[in-house]
């Protein structure tokens, strides 16, 4: 037998080998616990907080994305081959004895696919730590090494390999059955140690926040992940983000929100985040998928058994394909309210305890029902009542004091009170300045709420601002949260307010928050944490019509980072 046939023997046999190893079931770190959230993890002071494990990633996903088609492209590419191997064997096995020229050709055809497999296994191999990581150390609970093993590989984490590895020790800490405050800890100090902070550092700040059943603090920080530039926000750190927001949608039965929340970026979800999706659209009579989409998506995901539940409920809704067959719901009878009194006072009083006593968003829905209410109290307040019983209070208490003062400082305090309703149900100034009598209760409750949005923003933004100038740094997670805490006060407040609110905002907002985002560019090197400010505060430019703020933060957004 000839050397190349030997050769050619030797070759195949091996990719033989090769191509019997079982291809990987796309595994799935997936939502842990029953609904795909862990309801049996609490903390002293919340509610039994959610554990979103960690990732799930298709075979699907480009090179740019996690490494979990590394090994089954490896094994397909080694299945294919063995047909040109054979080829090329058989070829071989019939040349005539002393073919050199025709052995030449398949020894080099040979060497040539042998190095096209070598490179083939040097274009995955980045991805080897990662999935080692998923699919062995995080699922073990096994934070350190989850990081160090993570960390060695750059992909699929690109710049941020050190929040990558970050991030799967927050995953690890996730898998554990409570909270590793000792972990935890460690995994916050590598991060406050690196030099930069990157979208995965800030998912596994997140994670941790969650772990600890910071809730609020984990959703802040999870969100704010997708406001930094895809360069600095790897695929796989949006995935795990968007699949525990998801998670804690579906625990709180916020469908609405949870198709608003992933409306765009139907690629970055996990199979189990998709069965979820899914499931949110039937309940609300959106276009869904398929039966077979919802099937395939369940039996893809880790936890089938847990989900099966949410499957079936799934499959018995009608599927609506398109927008234009939705069947609007019947509208929601008004709340109820107590029976007007005689007196108008009685009946002010015994609304405004009603409402005060009700679920806030319940007052959202029905804003009118607010305007209702300041109108009882114009009734109330224009009666004699209340001033006859204060005065009879004062002259009982011997007071050296007059009813129409304290009628005037009891209508400040209900004004007050109905500006932290409003506040609260989350309804707009204009539902309350509909009214026309510029002195009705109404009005005065508008510009008392005008009031706290504007205060609200100004004392963040100034103390940022005052920070900057004392060059008072803090850790980069830190400078982050501080200004995600004032972009969501901000936009609240344009959301209640207006224009005409935001217009009010926007000069402090742009010089202090700007002066911030520059201090962190220039002298902190932080580029990743500070050019999301920038293209906020165009955006903000662009909505109030400042011109001089435009040009400079269009300057700003052009900025390269070194």
């Amino acid at each position: 037998m000839s050397p190349s046939t030997v050769a050619l023997f030797g070759a195949l046999a091996l990719l033989g080998l090769a191509a019997r190893g079982k291809r990987p079931r796309d595994a799935s770190l997936g939502l842990t616990a029953a609904g795909f959230v862990d309801e049996a993890r609490s903390a002293p002071g919340t509610t039994s907080f959610r554990r979103l494990a960690n990732d799930e990633n298709s075979d699907a996903r480009r090179h740019a994305d996690v490494g979990a088609r590394g090994r089954s492209d490896a094994v397909r590419w080694t299945i294919h081959a063995k047909g040109p191997l054979l080829a090329l064997l058989v070829l071989a096995g019939l040349a005539p004895p002393g073919a050199l020229a025709f052995e030449a050709v398949v020894a080099m055809l040979l060497i040539a696919l042998i190095c096209v497999l070598t490179l083939l296994s040097l274009y995955h191999a980045p991805f080897l730590p990662w999935y080692l990581a998923r699919r062995v150390t995080i699922p073990l609970g096994l934070p350190r090494i989850s990081f160090y093993i993570a960390g060695a590989g750059p992909m699929p984490w690109l710049k941020d390999a050190s929040g990558g590895a970050a991030l799967a020790a927050a995953l690890a800490v996730l898998s554990k059955p409570r909270h590793d405050a000792k972990a935890a800890s460690w995994i916050e100090q590598q991060l406050a140690d690196d030099a930069k902070l990157a979208a995965a550092g800030v998912v596994a700040y997140g994670l941790l926040a969650a772990s600890r059943g910071e809730l609020e603090r984990a959703r802040t920080l999870l969100e704010s992940a997708f406001t930094m530039e895809a360069k600095d926000s790897p695929a796989l750190a949006r995935r795990v983000a968007l699949d525990w927001l998801v998670a804690d949608h579906a625990a709180r039965g916020r469908w609405r929100a949870l198709l608003k929340r992933v409306e765009g970026r139907e690629g970055d979800l996990s199979h189990s985040a998709r069965l979820i999706v899914g499931a949110a659209a039937r309940e609300l009579g959106e276009p869904s998928p398929h039966d077979l989409t919802l099937k395939i998506a369940w039996l893809r995901s880790d936890h089938r058994r847990r989900a099966r539940p949410l499957l079936e409920r799934a499959l018995l809704k009608p599927r609506i394909l398109y927008a234009s067959q939705r069947v609007a719901p019947p509208p929601a009878p008004p709340p109820a309210e107590p029976p007007v009194a005689e007196d108008a006072l009685e009946h002010a009083l015994a609304l405004h305890l009603h409402w005060l006593s009700a679920a806030p968003e319940l007052l959202g829905r029905h804003p009118s029902r607010l305007t209702n209410l300041c109108a009882a109290w114009d009734a109330a307040f224009a009666g004699d009542a209340l001033r006859e019983r204060l005065d009879a209070r004062i002259q009982a208490l011997a007071l050296n004091d007059s009813a129409d003062r304290r009628a005037h400082g009891f209508r400040r305090l209900i004004c007050a009170d109905l500006a932290m309703l409003a506040e609260r149900a989350e309804v707009a100034i204009t539902a309350l300045s509909r009214v026309d009598d510029p002195d009705s209760v109404s009005r005065e409750v508008a510009a008392e709420l005008r009031r706290r949005l504007l205060e609200e923003v100004e004392r963040a933004s100034a103390e940022l601002g005052r920070r900057v100038d004392e060059k008072r740094a803090l850790t980069a997670i830190e400078e982050w949260s501080e200004w995600t805490t004032l972009r969501r006060l901000c936009e609240r407040a344009a959301a209640l307010g207006g224009l005409e609110v935001r217009r009010l905002i926007f000069p402090q907002v742009h010089r202090d928050t700007c002066g911030h985002a520059v201090w962190l560019w220039n002298k902190r090197d932080e580029h990743a944490i500070s050019m999301p400010v920038f293209h906020w505060l165009l955006r903000e430019a662009e909505a109030v019509g400042d011109e001089a703020a435009i040009e400079l933060q269009r300057k700003n957004t052009n900025a390269k980072s070194g």
